[in-house]
């Protein structure tokens, strides 16, 4: 059977227990094969598979799309066909020929799982990558030729195949991977390996626990995945100039590790870290070049982004030097650089991604260069803002958050132990996940009026956390646990949302919560515009109350007032005032009006309607102004 080129996707156990069907032909049209689709074809012997752009085959063991095509021998895929799908020919345990297309790049997970019949293949020079169980438990599999370009081979690929069962015990070779470690590694063992090997392969070392000593060679690009997890007896790692990519817990528990050495700083910083234990700093925490230890960083000026987690937990760093050729900063670059005091951003830089600087406890300055478009550090604050949003996205034990400010970002100020106290201004409407989660010796904490969101995680892991005032009529709205722990902590409220807290999660497992907040207006800022006074208050829903003295002073209740317009000087005072609120401290300005002649309305213009004033003036119908050319402008508050 041939499936016309026009099919696009074929459906689960579409044609299951079709057992007359012998042999049957993929298009290059089809994207995506359903699970079981060919479930229980008994007399299926052959797949001609050209499916170029499938990404989907049944994606999982429980029904693979040829399970129980117990006559399947022959498998022939395309010469155009890029990737071999996950679970594509899982369980195919008939199968003794298969012949992969020259343009095969990637062999997904799973894909000739238990396909026990097979005894030999021939991995095509196009394929760089095989994935984590591809050819598990193809028990007859003898004979596997690999090629130059492979650089990755995932977990147990090729574990429980006859080829690997005859290998001798240690470094088993694939091609130019050093694949695995076979057998039971002896304490203190040292290893080297080949000159021109590409690549390490996931899990390669896993578990090696008497391994004290690895040589790289400067031809490895990659490190694999859980390549060394586990070997605690590695006290420490050279990494070449030639490594690109370092897989996810690379050198997870590799607890002895103490020192990591480099040859070159620029293509340190160009590593792909998958995580941060993909990077042996993890548990190292002190960097070495050129026989000394890196405690005065200084980035070449050929670097343009410094990778996330390149010097993630390199706790020995004192101080780092910026320059201006960098344009981002990757996730965790710097966390948990705890010896660094100060940091300084170049007006380069126009991406830094979230934990950069987190659990840096000891940076006591963060500045950003005035000349940057993207952040700043505004006020002095010793702290990170993205310029356009106005979120603070990183931030120190002695950041005061600015009043412009109106969001705290994720992670801001993630596992910042030295931070004591922090308040957050009425500006802030949402404190992001993670904020000031691990801030273990935080005591206190101020959250503004404004607040109306604090994301997940926000504020747990505060162990010294006792006092909390928000300042929010409506209580926040959090995502999932936002405090932890809070069972001995005082929750201070606006007296009247004292009930709303007491009922609302994560509010009501404060250990004690209590309505003493007296809420009080902001005080007031006054202007002149347009020949009107007006007045601005930071708190919402308030009434102005104000008072003018001059020739013929006036008092009352509102906002844009139109002044008579005479040469005069006006003393202005105001107070804003809403119920249930404290009334605000009185905002005072002075304002001074020069004459222009012949501006009888006070309008800036001569015109005839000046005419019409000052007939009104003789008439006794009103004042007419010497008008303002100038408005001098003179505002206190008390």
């Amino acid at each position: 059977m041939t499936i016309p080129n026009s099919v696009t996707s074929i459906g689960s156990e579409a044609f299951s227990g079709c057992s007359g069907l012998t042999s049957v032909t993929i298009p290059s049209s089809v994207t995506s094969i359903g699970e079981g689709a060919f479930y229980n074809c008994s007399g299926l012997t052959e797949v001609n598979y050209n499916a170029t752009n499938c990404t989907s085959m049944g994606n999982s063991s429980y029904s693979p799309v040829f399970s129980r095509c117990t006559s399947l021998t022959t498998l022939n895929i395309g010469n155009n066909v890029k990737k071999i799908p996950r679970y594509a020919f899982y369980g195919c345990s008939s199968l003794t020929s298969v012949t992969i297309g020259n343009s095969v790049t990637s062999i997904g997970d799973y894909a000739f799982y238990d396909c026990r019949g097979l005894t030999s293949v021939t991995i095509p020079s196009s394929v760089t990558s095989i994935g984590e169980h591809a050819f598990y438990n193809c028990s007859s599999l003898t004979s596997v030729t690999i090629p130059d370009s492979l650089t990755s081979i995932g977990d147990y690929a090729f574990d429980g195949t006859a080829w690997y069962e005859n290998q001798p015990d240690g470094v088993v070779y694939a091609d130019k991977l050093a694949f695995k470690y076979k057998g039971t590694m002896p304490a203190n063992t040292s290893i080297s390996l080949q000159e021109g090997t590409l690549g390490i392969a996931d899990r390669a070392f896993s578990g090696c626990s008497g391994l004290t000593s690895v040589t790289i060679p400067n031809s490895v690009t990659t490190i694999g995945s859980s390549a060394f997890e586990g070997c605690s007896g590695l006290t420490s790692v050279t990494i070449p100039n030639s490594v690109t990519s370092i897989g996810g817990s690379a050198f997870f528990g590799c607890s002895g590790l103490t020192s990591v050495t480099i040859l070159d700083l620029a293509a340190w910083c160009s590593i792909i870290f998958s995580n941060s234990s993909s990077n042996p700093l993890n548990y190292a925490h002190h960097l070495y070049m050129n026989g000394e230890e890196v405690k005065d960083l200084i980035i070449p000026s050929t670097v343009t982004k410094i990778s996330s987690c390149s010097f993630c937990d390199c706790s020995s760093l004192t101080s780092v030097t910026i320059p201006n050729s960098v344009t981002s900063i990757g996730r965790s670059a710097f966390r948990d650089c705890s010896g660094l005091t100060t940091v300084t951003i170049p007006n380069s830089v126009t991406s830094i991604s979230e934990s950069a600087f987190s659990g840096c406890f000891g940076l006591e300055s963060m500045t950003v260069a005035s000349g940057n478009s993207t952040y700043d550090s505004r006020a002095n604050c010793n702290a990170i803002i993205e310029t356009a949003s106005n979120t603070l996205i990183a931030g120190c034990k002695n950041t005061i958050i600015p009043s412009s400010v109106t969001s705290i970002g994720d992670f801001a100020f993630y596992c910042c132990s030295s931070l004591t106290s922090v308040t957050i201004p009425n500006s802030v409407t949402s404190i992001g996940g993670y904020a000031f989660q691990g801030c273990s010796g935080l005591t206190s904490v101020t959250i503004g009026n404004s607040v109306t969101s604090i994301g997940i995680m926000a504020f747990c892991d505060c162990f010294g956390l006792t006092e909390v005032y928000c300042y929010a009529e409506n209580v926040p709205m959090t995502v999932g646990p936002a405090f932890s722990p809070i069972s001995t902590a005082t929750l201070h409220v606006p007296a009247a949302s004292l009930s709303s807290y007491q009922e609302t999660k994560p509010w009501s497992y404060f250990g004690n919560i209590v309505g003493d907040i007296v809420l009080k207006c902001a005080t007031p800022t006054i202007a002149f515009t347009n020949g009107k006074l007006s007045f601005e208050c930071e708190t919402e829903g308030v009434e102005y109350v104000y008072d003018i003295s001059m020739t013929g002073s006036q008092s009352g209740r509102g906002n844009d007032i139109v002044l008579p317009g005479l040469p005069n000087t006006y003393a202005v005072s105001v107070y804003a005032t809403k119920d249930g609120w404290v009334d605000s401290d009185v905002a005072t300005k002075t304002l001074t009006f020069q004459a222009k002649t012949g501006d009888a309305n006070g309008d800036g213009e001569i015109s005839i309607a000046d005419i019409t004033t000052l007939i009104n003036t003789i008439l006794g119908n009103g004042n007419a102004a010497g008008s303002r050319a100038k408005v001098t402008e003179n505002e206190e508050g008390r």
